[in-house]
C-alpha cells in the first residue's frame, strides 16, 4: 500500500503534492493534494486500476471533457483531468491480479472543507424534514442542469453529496460520464457495477444500458428516502437481496416508519421510486418542485426564517411602522428628559425612512428563502444581494445606524456642556453663572433705526 501511494506521488509530482487518501470506493480512491500551479488544495481522484484498464486513457479523457462544461451552483466542477504514468512497479494491493498500475487516470476537483451527507447521516440518522427537502432539492436541481446537457451521473449516493455552507453539492459527475460511454461488455468482465447497489434504478438492476435522467430521480428518492427514515428503502444481508427488492418489491411508506413526514412529501418520494421509469416525475426539477411546494408547510418542522404572512409588503410596512413608533417615542423621551436638540427626532426619521426598504426586501428574499418559492441566483450582483438580504445583517445594520446617530448626540450634548464651539452654552462658556439674573425683553422697534435692535442687545 506505501509503495503504491508513493508511486502516485511520484507519478502526480510535477502536478500536484499527493497529502494524504480521504476516502476509498469501488471506483475510485480519493486524495488531499495541493494544486502546485495555483498553490490551493484540491481533491485528486484516482480510477481504481481495473477500472482505467477497462476504460481507457482516449475514451476517458475525451468523455470527461464534456463534463467540465456542466456549470450550476449544485455542482463540483471540474478542474483537471489526465493520466500519469506510474514510476514503479511496486503492485497495488488494491488492484485485480490481471491489472498492476502501469498508469494512473485522474480527475481533479475542488477540495470542499464541509462533510458528505454520509458523513451527517451516520451522526444523526434521520434528518430534520426541512434539511432533507432542502438537500434534496439542491440535488434535483443540480441533475435538472446535468440532464439537459444529456448527463446522466448513474451512481447519486449520500457519499457523492457534500455539504457546503448549507447547501448540498453532487460531486462525481466526472466519472459518471465516462463510464456510461464506456463499452458494457469491457466493464462487465471487471467484475464492477455502475452504481450503487441501495440506490440502483431497476433498470440499472436489470442491467439496462440506455439509461435516461429518470433513473437519477429513482436514486434520489432513495437518498430522501433515506434522510427521513433513516435507512434505505431496500436492505438486506446480501447484494443479490436488495437488487431483487429493487426490480420487484414496494417500499415500505415513509410515514410508516415516520409518521411526521407530510402526505404530500411521501407520496413525492413513492413516485420517483416508482418501478417504470414512465411512473416517475418526468424530470429532476419537476421532482424539484413537488418537494418545493410543501417545504414551507411542514408542521413540526423549524420556523421559517420569516412567516408568509408577515412578507406581503403591506404587512412588512405595517410592522415596521409599529416599530418606528416606539423608536420615536423613545427619542422624544429622551428629548424632554435629557433636552436633547431637536435635530435628533429629524435624524431619527431619515434613518427609518432608509431603513424601511431593506426592511420589506429582506423580508420578500427570507420567505423565498423559506419556501424556496425562487432559485438563489448563482452570479452577479444577484447573488450578493441574496446573501446580504437577511434579518440578521438586516438587524445589525439598524443597530450600527442608530448607534452612530446616539454617537453623535453624545458627542454633541459633551461639547455643549463644556462649552466647546458653537455647540457650548453661555453658562459652560463662563459667560452667565448659575446665579446671575438675567433680563429677558420683549420689544417691538418703531424707529427708523435699524441698529436699535442690536445695540440692545449688546447692552443687556
Amino acid at each position: 500500500m506505501a509503495d503504491a501511494f508513493e508511486s502516485l506521488k511520484a507519478a502526480l509530482a510535477d502536478r500536484y503534492a499527493i497529502e494524504r487518501e480521504i476516502g476509498r470506493g469501488g471506483m475510485a480512491t480519493v486524495y488531499v493534494a495541493r494544486d502546485l500551479k495555483h498553490e490551493r488544495l484540491v481533491a485528486v481522484k484516482v480510477l481504481r486500476p481495473e477500472l482505467a484498464a477497462a476504460l481507457g486513457a482516449e475514451r476517458f479523457l475525451r468523455e470527461i471533457k464534456i463534463t467540465a462544461n456542466l456549470n450550476h451552483p449544485h455542482i463540483l466542477p471540474l478542474l483537471d483531468s489526465g493520466f500519469a504514468e506510474a514510476q514503479s512497479t511496486a503492485e497495488d494491493p488494491t488492484a485485480l491480479p490481471s491489472y498492476r498500475p502501469t498508469a494512473y487516470l485522474y480527475y481533479v476537483m475542488p477540495y470542499v472543507e464541509g462533510e458528505s451527507l454520509r458523513d451527517r447521516l451516520n451522526r444523526e440518522k434521520q434528518l430534520p424534514i426541512t434539511d432533507a427537502l432542502r438537500i434534496a432539492t439542491d440535488i434535483a436541481e443540480a441533475l435538472s442542469s446535468a440532464h439537459r446537457h444529456n448527463c446522466v451521473h448513474r451512481d447519486i449516493k449520500p457519499e457523492n453529496i457534500l455539504l457546503q455552507e448549507g447547501h448540498a453539492v453532487v460531486a462525481d459527475f466526472g466519472v459518471a460520464r465516462a463510464i456510461e460511454q464506456a463499452e458494457e461488455t469491457r466493464l462487465t468482465e471487471t467484475g464492477i457495477a455502475i452504481g450503487t447497489t441501495a440506490y440502483l434504478s431497476p433498470e440499472q438492476a436489470a442491467g439496462e444500458r440506455d439509461l435516461d435522467g429518470r433513473s437519477d430521480i429513482y436514486a434520489l428518492g432513495c437518498v430522501l428516502y433515506e434522510m427521513l427514515a433513516g435507512q434505505p428503502p431496500f436492505t438486506g444481508p446480501t447484494i443479490e437481496s436488495i437488487v431483487h427488492q429493487h426490480l420487484a418489491a414496494e417500499p415500505q411508506s415513509v410515514t410508516m416508519v415516520r409518521p411526521t413526514v407530510p402526505s404530500e412529501v411521501d407520496a413525492a418520494v413513492s413516485k420517483a421510486l416508482a418501478k417504470a421509469p414512465a411512473d416517475r416525475h418526468r424530470s429532476a426539477e419537476e421532482f424539484a418542485g413537488a418537494l418545493g411546494a410543501v417545504s414551507g408547510t411542514i408542521s413540526g418542522a423549524a420556523a421559517p426564517a420569516v412567516a408568509p404572512r408577515w412578507s406581503h409588503p403591506v404587512a412588512m410596512a405595517g410592522l415596521f411602522g409599529v416599530g418606528a413608533l416606539v423608536v420615536l417615542g423613545l427619542v422624544y423621551v429622551l428629548m424632554i428628559q435629557l433636552g436633547l436638540p431637536d435635530w435628533v427626532m429629524i435624524a431619527a426619521g431619515v434613518l427609518l425612512v432608509v431603513i424601511l426598504p431593506f426592511a420589506i426586501g429582506t423580508g420578500l428574499v427570507e420567505k423565498q428563502r423559506a419556501t424556496r418559492t425562487a432559485p438563489t441566483p448563482s452570479s452577479g450582483m444577484g447573488r450578493v444581494v441574496h446573501r446580504w438580504l437577511r434579518w440578521r445583517k438586516a438587524t445589525q445594520g439598524s443597530l450600527i445606524l442608530f448607534a452612530g446617530l446616539g454617537v453623535v448626540t453624545t458627542g454633541y450634548m459633551g461639547m455643549r456642556s463644556l462649552g466647546i464651539g458653537p455647540m457650548g452654552t453661555v453658562m459652560a462658556k463662563g459667560m452667565l453663572e448659575e446665579h446671575d439674573r438675567i433680563l429677558v425683553v420683549d420689544f417691538e422697534n418703531r424707529t427708523s433705526d435699524s441698529t436699535l435692535g442690536a445695540t440692545l442687545t449688546d447692552a443687556l
